[in-house]
């Protein structure tokens, strides 16, 4: 956050440990994404041959390549106006003949990728980076920040009104001098019934090649404004 607090600091760390040194964690390695000392070199796998499970760690270029991240299905409900709670799922993304010339060099069976993935952190994750982009793109005089408790807060409140999905941002943004990033963010904005909304657009990982599914776009509303904020757009490293 903003000129946080010691406190402040150890909760979004812990945020950003849980995701990217848990859920992300061989994906980064694996991509060359983690620039980390301790890199991982093997990663666990599950061959499933004639009706046994059987756990094998392996090295991490012979594991499927695979990337995971939740799905909400429905924009957040300050723009839609909808009563409904957001569903979430969790979507994989591989590249299925790459994944399956991997496997092959371990079984003639299936092969499954199996871990924890923490959703929460990944909530927060999203609050945490729409909230600071919101204050570098626009001055913070007249703008009231909706995030804090749900980045600061371990009993999540009520996301799903200030968190979910958007349209695919068209990737690469190139109206940036900073280069091309991995991340994809536009803060932009919403109005609804005479109140306006700072919107963040996150696309995590959108440079990494889905195979025909996009990688999904997150919208997070970090904050009601006294006007209509313009549209910026940054990739980011």
């Amino acid at each position: 956050l903003k000129a946080s607090c010691e406190d402040c600091r150890n909760k979004t760390r812990a945020i950003e440990s849980e995701c990217l040194e848990k859920n992300w964690k061989l994906f980064r390695t694996e991509n060359q994404f983690d620039i980390s000392d301790k890199k991982p070199t093997h990663g666990p796998i599950t061959i499933v041959e004639g009706g046994k499970r059987i756990p094998k760690l392996v090295p991490l270029k012979d594991r499927p390549n695979l990337l995971t991240m939740p799905l909400f299905d429905a924009a957040p409900t300050l723009i839609t106006g909808s009563q409904r709670i957001t569903k979430v799922a969790l979507q994989n993304f591989i590249d299925p003949i790459d994944a399956a010339l991997r496997a092959a060099r371990h079984t003639s069976g299936d092969v499954e990728l199996e871990g924890p993935f923490n959703v929460v952190a990944v909530i927060q994750l999203l609050a945490k980076i729409a909230h600071g982009m919101m204050f570098m793109a626009f001055e913070i005089e007249g703008i009231r920040p909706l995030l804090p408790d749900i980045i600061l807060k371990s009993d999540l409140p009520e996301w799903w009104h200030v968190i979910g999905s958007a349209t695919p941002i068209v990737v690469p943004v190139t109206d940036t001098p900073l280069g091309i990033g991995q991340h994809q963010i536009v803060c932009s904005s919403a109005k609804r019934a005479e109140r306006f909304f700072v919107t963040v657009d996150i696309c995590l990982f959108a440079t990494f090649p889905t195979y025909k599914i996009p990688v999904p776009t997150y919208r997070v509303i970090a904050g009601e404004a006294d006007f209509l904020p313009i549209r910026r757009s940054w990739p980011i490293s």
